[in-house]
């Protein structure tokens, strides 16, 4: 360790700038030397009163007066002691007066204070070779002296951040928003007023309202008895930082063992938030490579009896982690999952709303049974029980802390408790004395786990001197064993942070490169690249972290990770400049590009893509990265099929085909081809866009009569590729009426991708195939692949996927609650959806129906514009308002014109059910269901057989 972090350090300070009203004209009225005794007589006076209250005089600056509270050892009550102080000075200066010759004319002077309190950086003045008392830097002094500035002479004014630390054994009196000088936003400001009647914080502010733990208990057990069944849960215990509910679910875990079943803990980390999957390796041994890996050895366990899975700090969690939670939630075992997490944790849709909990403070006898039950309990009075009770507000943390803190120091009076966690952490912090001190700051940058090879490379110490600080540590509870021999952690997440805040830019440096080396050297960066890679980047080692990063993107793509490998990506950029210059924008383009594939396979429709997208084209088109170039375009592709811009589509396409054909890339040529198939398919031309899609499938040596099984394994992304337009094929088969060669085209989709592990792609191809199923008008196979491709969706947050298999589910009956309609991409169809269910009335419906025509015609994404039709012309009968039998004449000669027979054959049904047609329409369903049955087995041939036997009868 640098000897700099002896004598410099980050921590929070309270700071008060007193100064003298009026004695500039005082001191231009007296004798030099009548007006060094005035001032040294204020000076020893402000100095005795700031000594007095626990703080120490920075500096004096003529009549001014610089003083710190809560250095060089933080303590519980720094702010109210400031308050205090600052008070005493304004007084005693009147009384200043009385002391000394009336000549002197003190008796005209008053004075006043400023106080504020924040995170500074205090550093010992070394400079001459004395090293004199520490200076501070940051705005804390100057937002002291500000206020001080504002008030009024005999006024102490305070900023809202000292104000909560006081509130309560102050009266204070708000001032307003000031504007100061050199603060660009007005600052709330309060006037003390007098110190209040409290002592101790019972009087100080009224006890809120606590939840006692037995209700919580309760609904644990309604949980863990819905599992028994057989089925997975996913509940959520979210709360403040130390409200208990690590304690809570170690309590249940502990009773359920003493029954005979199994309880497995897992814990999320903030450094392991990109590093997918981490929380496994603690209990598995290794980390899965995949989430339903890691579900599959959660179920394992599962087999032989219920069991919960503990998931702790879960806003902490790697995508997936949580997707692997999701799994496991879904599968048929009985395991229930319970994750902790803080309040801020984002809305997750798996989680109904009584399977989340928000975890308060403790009663009043809970937390005074807490307290009796700690180690420290045999040191505290009854009086000082029943204060740490009023004071701990229910927080079990808080309470502990108060206790060991109120029982190191049994002499301090109630009165004195600190009035915020943050305060008892870093005075507990500061009580372990320097050296331990600085072996948690250390841990701190490792992370809230840590294990004693790192954290020797990252303090530099001897086994023996590093053992003897963790065991202080231990001794303050600060930190305690983990679960493998070298392995400790933080007790608590909050001993975690306070003790990273407090590493300064230097330090946090060299401890990142230390562990980041050590890491590389010893082979442990082969399991975990990111880890390494984090903290050399950290540490502005960026030659040696891209790699890595770079390592850690490509494993997630192969296992599909998309969100993590666009994180990983995204930390490549951040070290760019960094790197050597001649490397820069090379790796940049190359890291770009990767980054808009994982954000277009994230969120086809994601607006970053675009803006990425073109920083590519720039860079490629400078650096004459035709193949990059090429990528990019094929990239966008989605993009713009996503916002329904079927004209830039085939302009891309058009460029993409000229740039692969000089390239001689005959895989890229084929997926071109088949995207511009997809595309007409996409827009009603059917015939045509089928009709291509076999030639190019004939001509890339995979026809469609053959699986996409017999693939050579690939990377994800290049099985999505050719998965997407196969499944549109299928469609397109479909819609001609091709039924059984659709419907094995499909299942092929979903059982291969299924197989290998691409979720997108099998998401992809459940949502596509539900469309099929849909429009045949099969709701139970709609429910099946729509709940399998939300499944799957979710596990990867496409958001497309999502909102597709939501409007499924929704027209399948499943829902009590209309989804939104989805984006640009298929939006005519979507509308179709939204109007075609009874829980809609015909005014609605038929506005929904028109809007669809009207949005296929403008996107020219007609596909199932015949469909479309076909259903207003329905709903018209069923409001009998006028037009149906011209919906349905349209209907058919679009789907004739298209060479969509289904579409046709759905259309002459629904005409000749709903109306009385001409026998020309009955003529022509007959011939349609003999060339539609000729496909293979149709539900909607069977209904338009079922309306010709009634005609017949």
């Amino acid at each position: 360790m640098t000897s700099s972090s002896q004598t410099t350090e980050r921590r929070q300070l309270t700071v008060v700038f007193t100064d003298l009203v009026g004695s500039t004209d005082l001191a231009s009225a007296l004798d030099p030397e009548d007006w060094h005794e005035v001032l040294n007589a204020y000076q020893h006076r402000v100095a005795d009163i700031v000594a007095l209250h626990g703080g120490v005089i920075a500096q004096f600056q003529g009549d001014g007066a610089i003083a710190y509270f809560g250095y060089p050892e933080a303590t519980e009550s720094a702010g109210q002691e400031a308050l205090a102080a600052a008070l005493e000075i304004v007084e005693a200066i009147e009384s200043l007066g009385n002391q000394l010759p009336p000549a002197l004319g003190i008796s005209d002077l008053r004075a006043r204070a400023g106080i504020h309190t924040g995170v500074v950086l205090v550093a010992a003045v070394t400079a001459g070779g004395i090293e004199r008392l520490p200076d501070v830097w940051g705005q804390v002094p100057n937002m002291a002296a500000r206020l001080q500035a504002a008030g009024e002479p005999g006024q102490v004014l305070v900023s809202s951040d000292t104000a909560q630390l006081i509130s309560g054994y102050f009266e204070l009196e708000l001032v307003g928003k000031l504007t100061l000088k050199g603060f660009a936003d007005p600052v709330p400001t309060f006037r003390v007023v007098r110190r209040s009647s409290a002592r101790h914080r019972l009087e100080a502010r009224p006890l809120t309202t606590f939840v006692p733990r037995t209700e919580a208990s309760a609904w644990l057990e309604e949980h863990w008895a819905a599992v028994l069944g057989g089925s997975g849960r996913l509940a959520l215990i979210a709360g403040e930082p130390g409200i208990g509910k690590s304690r809570l679910l170690l309590e249940f875990g502990n009773e359920l063992t003493a029954r005979g079943d199994s309880v497995v803990t897992i814990r999320c980390s903030r450094r392991a938030e990109l590093s997918p999957l981490h929380p496994y390796g603690e209990v598995m041994g290794e980390r899965p490579a995949t989430p339903r890996d890691a579900a599959d050895w959660v179920e394992d366990h599962a087999r032989h009896g219920p069991l919960l899975l503990i998931v702790e700090d879960g806003h902490w969690a790697d995508p997936s982690t949580l997707e692997s939670l999701h799994l496991i939630a879904h599968d048929d075992f009985p395991v229930l999952v319970v994750m902790t997490a803080r309040p801020e944790i984002e809305e997750d849709p798996q989680i109904q709303p009584d399977a989340r909990m928000t975890l308060t403070g403790l009663g009043r006898q809970d937390a005074r049974a807490l307290i009796e039950q700690l180690p420290e309990s045999d040191r505290l009075t009854h009086d000082m029980c029943a204060a740490l009770v009023e004071r701990g507000e229910g927080v079990p943390l808080f309470l502990e802390e108060l206790a060991r803190g109120l029982a190191d120091e049994p002499e301090l009076p109630p009165s004195v408790l600190p009035t915020t966690l943050s305060e008892v952490i870093t005075a507990r912090l500061d009580r372990v004395g320097n050296d331990a001190k600085r072996v948690a700051q250390a841990a701190s940058i490792i992370g809230r786990t840590f294990d004693r090879p790192m954290l020797a490379a990252a303090t530099g110490l001897e086994a023996n001197e590093l053992e003897a600080n963790l065991e202080r540590l231990r001794e303050h509870a600060i930190v305690e064993k983990g679960r493998e021999p070298e392995e400790l952690q933080f007790r608590h997440g909050l001993f975690h942070e306070a003790s990273n805040r407090s590493v300064l830019r230097p330090d946090r440096a060299r401890i990142h490169g230390a562990v980041g080396e050590m890491l590389v050297s010893s082979g442990r960066v082969e399991a975990r690249p990111e880890i390494a890679a984090y903290h050399l980047g950290a540490a502005g080692q960026a030659t040696a972290a891209v790699p890595l990063w770079k390592r850690a993107a490509r494993t997630a793509r192969q296992h599909a990770r998309f969100r993590e490998a666009a994180g990983h990506e995204r930390a490549i950029l951040e070290l760019i400049d960094q790197l050597p210059e001649e490397e820069r924008e090379a790796t940049e383009l190359k890291s770009r590009s990767r980054l808009v594939m994982c954000l277009t396979a994230v969120d086809q429709s994601a607006p970053e893509a675009l803006e990425q997208s073109r920083r590519v084209e720039e860079l490629a088109r400078r650096l004459g990265d035709r193949e990059t170039l090429l990528r990019n375009y094929m990239v966008l592709v989605p993009w713009w099929q996503a916002s329904a811009e079927y004209r830039t589509i085939n302009t891309i396409l058009a460029e993409a085909r000229r740039e692969a054909v000089q390239l001689d890339n005959q895989w890229t040529l084929q997926l071109i081809t088949t995207y511009e198939a997809t595309t007409r398919i996409w827009q009603g031309r059917i015939r045509e866009g089928l009709q291509q899609m076999r030639a190019s499938y004939a001509d890339s040596g995979l026809p469609l009569e053959s699986s996409l099984s017999d693939l050579p394994p690939m990377r994800s992304v290049e099985l999505m590729a050719l998965a997407a337009p196969r499944v549109a094929t299928a469609l397109a088969c479909w819609l001609r009426g091709l039924s059984t060669e659709a419907w094995r085209i499909a299942n092929d989709v979903v059982r291969c991708t299924t197989e290998r592990r691409v979720p997108q792609a099998q998401a992809l191809a459940a949502v596509t195939t539900s469309i099929m199923a849909q429009m045949d008008g099969d709701r139970e196979v709609v429910l099946q692949l729509s709940r399998d491709a939300l499944h799957v969706a979710d596990e990867v947050t496409t958001r497309q996927w999502k909102q597709w298999a939501r409007s499924l589910l929704w027209w399948a009956g499943e829902g009590n609650e209309e989804p939104e309609l989805p984006g640009p991409l298929l939006r005519p169809y979507f509308q179709m959806l939204a109007a075609d269910d009874r829980r809609v009335d015909d005014n609605r419906a038929i506005a929904l129906l028109t809007a669809g025509v009207e949005t296929s015609k403008t996107t020219g994404e007609r596909f199932c514009e015949a469909e479309i039709l076909r259903v207003r012309g329905d709903r018209r009968v069923a409001a009998d308002e006028a037009g149906a039998e011209d919906d349905y004449r349209a209907a058919v000669q679009l789907a004739r014109q298209q060479g969509a027979k289904v579409l046709e054959l759905r259309a002459l049904t629904s005409w000749a059910l709903q109306l009385s047609p001409p026998e020309s329409v009955y003529q022509e369903l007959v011939a349609c269901v003999e060339d539609v049955a000729s496909g293979g087995p149709n539900r909607s041939v069977d209904e338009a057989r079922r309306v010709i036997e009634r005609r017949l009868a």
